[in-house]
């Protein structure tokens, strides 16, 4: 073997020496400014009054430097370097595909508005997807999900029902053309989507609140949903201080009843099958809240152990009371294991209706009509306030709705159609879009007449006993008020991510809307939303009390 050696001058050592040294220090620098991010990990609690047990988990995960900023004020495409703790897997989509904004949600169940409330995130069953690129087959192998199967006779874009969450401006956020929706009704959702979907957080299920994510009882529970927001917020009024936001949720809703006595005893253990015995190294806040709303002197359910810090925040409707456990210091004294013990059998009442129930059906049978049935919507507004909503249904090709039949119960003068794109065989599918004003205590009832074509023995789809499935209905509600939101929840992360806010700043809740009067007459670009009132991120205590009213109804998502 052979050996060339290279000899070098003192002084050009010298030189290369000093090269070198100063280069690396830069190289420091800059991987110190592109580390800028945090990582939150919170799960909240919440007893039904139906004797179900709801569970939110949220993993928060926020990333600024100097590229991030750039992209976000200027509207340009990500230019990701030097990945710390926002996922790699799923920052190179995000490059690749341009995106700029992406809700995912995948589904098992049906969450019962009339018997458990609104929930922190809302998500139909089976897959949803609503972004401004097109990207579902890099998503599709990601999660290993069918979004395959996502394409133009399921896509659509409608013109008032979603806009942007995260920072905008008029011209990217009131064109309709830029934003895709699209549904999976019959997607399933297993552990081979729960897998990828861990592997995204930092801790993956090493420690943290992560390693109570056991397959068994997430899959034997009544609702679960995994769900995937990202978007760019900002954390201050004059939008300085730009971050990109990541947030992966799970929602579970279980019944533990005890079949011997009957209580609704609970704990983490016979929830999620472990006691917490660790938290995430990379996270600043890890906490557990507890809803003791309906509980606030503990005489319906005990807590073991008491807990710590009780925040109380609103008045009338939107009061909410957390009982806050703080795992940074709990696990130091080994597992932890919260407890909820109830002195008495769980009794079922009346439970109080949503203020905006809303459920739809199909009617009609046979083919003695020419398999003419309808799809039939009753709203009901409990309310003692006049309710403006947008409803939103997409529906496949293959039926065929007749126009000329449907009715609505009420004035014409309460509703109008925002937007409506008639199918194409085998090329793109319905879009029906109306806004509709309900009158104070009323029910209001929409009927679609349609018929069905006749499909080609390939186009069946299989398990033909199942029938076919069609996406949920969307029907969304603009904030009416915004005098409840100016109380602050949650202790903020301590770095230059989450600062205090002010009365004046939390009051701009990135949803809220006044409605129009007259929505025939309302310019169309305030439904759309953006501007000011979505630069801001929202952490999960803010979004747990603004669901509690129809006040905050953001989306209400049905299934047939």
């Amino acid at each position: 073997m052979n050996v060339i050696g290279i000899r070098m001058r003192p002084e050009t050592l010298f030189y290369f020496n000093i090269i070198f040294v100063v280069n690396c220090f830069q190289l420091i620098i800059g991987s110190v400014e592109d580390y800028n991010n945090a990582f939150s990990e919170e799960l909240l609690i919440r007893p039904l009054p139906s004797g179900h047990v709801y569970s939110h988990f949220e993993f928060t995960t926020l990333w600024t430097n100097k590229r991030i900023k750039e992209s976000i004020l200027n509207y340009k495409d990500f230019d990701f370097v030097h990945y710390d703790l926002f996922p790699r897997a799923f920052g190179e989509i995000v490059e690749r595909y341009h995106v700029r904004e992406l809700h995912l949600s995948l589904t098992q169940g049906l969450w019962r508005y009339h018997k458990w409330g609104y929930p922190v995130v809302e998500a139909p069953p089976g897959a949803q997807l609503w972004t401004w690129k097109d990207l579902v087959n890099a998503l599709s192998g990601l999660f290993c999900a069918s979004l395959n199967f996502i394409d133009s006779t399921n896509t659509v874009s409608p013109e008032l029902s979603f806009r942007p969450l995260g920072i905008t401006n008029p011209s990217y956020s009131q064109n309709s053309s830029l934003m895709r929706y699209t549904a999976l009704p019959r997607e399933n959702v297993c552990t081979e989507n729960l897998t990828p979907w861990k592997k995204l957080l930092p801790c993956d299920t090493k420690s943290g609140l992560s390693t109570l994510l056991h397959p068994t009882p997430l899959y034997s529970a009544y609702y679960h949903s995994l769900s995937l927001h990202m978007r760019p917020i900002c954390e201050d009024k004059d939008c300085r201080t730009p971050v990109l936001e990541l947030v992966q949720s799970l929602s579970l809703v279980q019944k533990l009843f005890n079949e011997m006595d009957g209580r609704q005893d609970w704990t983490l253990r016979s929830l999620f099958s472990a006691p917490l015995i660790s938290v995430c190294p990379l996270s600043k806040i890890s906490k557990i809240y507890v809803d003791i709303t309906e509980n606030e002197n503990l005489e319906i359910f005990k807590l073991d152990p008491l807990p710590p810090n009780v925040e109380t925040q609103g008045e009338g409707t939107a009061k909410r009371s957390l009982a806050i456990y703080d795992n940074l210091m709990l696990v130091k004294d080994g597992p932890f294991n919260l407890q909820a013990r109830y002195p008495n059998k769980h009794i079922y009442g009346i439970i109080p209706v949503p203020s905006l129930q809303v459920s739809r059906f199909i009617t009609g049978h046979g083919l003695e009509r020419g398999s003419i049935r309808s799809i039939t919507v009753k709203l009901v507004n409990s309310c003692p306030n006049q309710l403006t909503v947008t409803y939103l249904e997409v529906l496949p090709w293959y039926l065929r709705l007749f126009f000329h039949t449907s009715h609505f119960l009420l004035p014409e003068s309460s509703m109008y159609v925002s937007k409506l794109v008639t199918a194409r065989d085998r090329e793109r599918g319905w879009l029906y879009e109306v806004v509709v004003t309900l009158p104070p205590h009323s029910t209001t009832e929409m009927q679609l007449e349609f018929g069905r074509a006749l499909l080609k023995w390939l186009e069946y789809p299989p398990d033909a006993n199942h029938g076919f499935y069609i996406p949920s209905a969307l029907t969304m509600k603009k904030l009416e008020s915004k005098s409840f939101l100016g109380m602050k929840i949650i202790d903020k992360l301590k770095s230059k991510f989450l600062k205090k806010k002010s009365k004046e700043e939390e009051s701009k809740e990135e949803l809220s809307q006044k409605p129009s009067e007259d929505p025939k007459d309302k310019d169309k670009d305030e439904d759309r939303g953006g501007g000011e009132e979505n630069k801001k991120g929202i952490t999960l205590r803010k979004r747990v009390k603004e669901v509690h009213s129809i006040k905050d109804l953001a989306i209400y998502s049905l299934a047939v």
